[in-house]
């Protein structure tokens, strides 16, 4: 069963044995049927075959509560170390075949180590589901194989199915309390290079032009005049530099003396202090540069920067 974002279920995938339940019910019809033969009383013989049928029916109506559901990776949202990941699944019911208008009832699903969720999937219906996924250390990490399972309808027989879905999640370092390092600005040099320098909390800002608004634009860039004089939202774009106030340099030099993973942890809370301040700021590890800026889509940028440091590429291309 290969590694897929998108699983099918079918006779090559679907593994069928008594439950716990079952396999005390196959005892005691070994029983009646050994008692119906050494008493030669055919009423107990009857019973014991009716049973075993019974028991014979439900491996199909198991089987058929399984086959033909379709699940698909939708979303797998990153995390911190240690911590558990949101992996939302997309569950839909057979459609292709004509008489494939049954409900998938009384389906777990669950990670190793993880709590599960029952569901049931109307016919034409798709269901959606969200499972909690523990998560090791930083970096990418694969997820352990979907466990699928069923013990419809009378719970004596289960059907399952370990399914590989392709799932890697962007692991974040844990962050650790620090403080936030000096402030810091980035000054323009002949070159057009960033030098930096250290500057005033005074200084004064310098609005260069208006441009429309973009998604996670910080609230105190927006020119609210204007807006209120119903010229649309617009943000204000500043020459060379960003108010120092506003504007923070993460460094990796400003915690020597620390291990990799401790300084990787207190770079991780100074950019979740940054952005929670609605502050603008760059990340700076070695061989690479996370350049000035704010908003959601930055600090995704810089956190993923501080996830990946000196790990290597995935395997496959994750699924975001």
């Amino acid at each position: 069963m290969p590694a897929n974002s998108q699983q099918v279920l079918n006779h090559r995938n679907i593994f069928i044995f008594p439950s716990k339940a079952g396999l005390g019910f196959v005892f005691a019809v070994a029983l009646l049927w050994l008692l119906g033969t050494n008493y030669q009383n055919n009423l107990i013989i009857v019973l014991a075959f009716l049973l075993l049928s019974l028991l014979h029916t439900c491996i199909f109506y198991t089987y058929a509560n399984f086959s033909g559901l379709s699940i698909q990776v939708k979303h797998v949202g990153p995390c911190f170390a240690n911590g558990m990941a949101c992996v939302t699944l997309q569950l839909k019911a057979n459609t292709q075949q004509k008489k494939a208008k049954k409900t998938y009832e009384n389906l777990q699903l669950s990670f190793p180590n993880a709590p599960a969720i029952y569901i049931n999937v109307v016919a034409g219906q798709t269901q959606t589901v969200v499972l909690q996924l523990p998560v090791g250390q930083r970096g990418w990490y694969l997820a352990p194989r979907l466990t699928l399972s069923t013990v419809y309808p009378l719970g004596i027989m289960r059907a399952w199915s370990y399914l590989d879905m392709d799932i890697q999640v962007l692991v974040y370092p844990q962050p650790i309390t620090a403080d936030m390092p000096s402030i810091k600005s980035a000054a323009v040099n002949d070159d057009n290079k960033a030098q930096q320098v250290l500057v005033s909390t005074n200084i004064a800002e310098d609005i260069s032009h208006l441009r429309d608004y973009q998604y996670g634009d910080s609230p105190r860039h927006i020119a609210w005049k204007t807006y209120a004089k119903g010229q649309g939202l617009n943000t204000k774009a500043y020459e060379n530099v960003i108010a120092a106030e506003q504007q923070q340099w993460l460094d990796w030099n400003d915690f020597t003396g620390i291990a990799t993973e401790g300084r990787l942890s207190r770079l991780c809370h100074c950019v979740l202090t940054a952005d929670q301040q609605q502050q603008a700021y760059g990340l700076r590890l070695p061989g690479s540069t996370t350049p000035i800026g704010s908003g959601a889509n930055h600090r995704q940028e810089a956190l993923a920067a501080l996830a990946l440091y000196g790990k290597p590429k995935p395997v496959s291309e994750p699924v975001s």
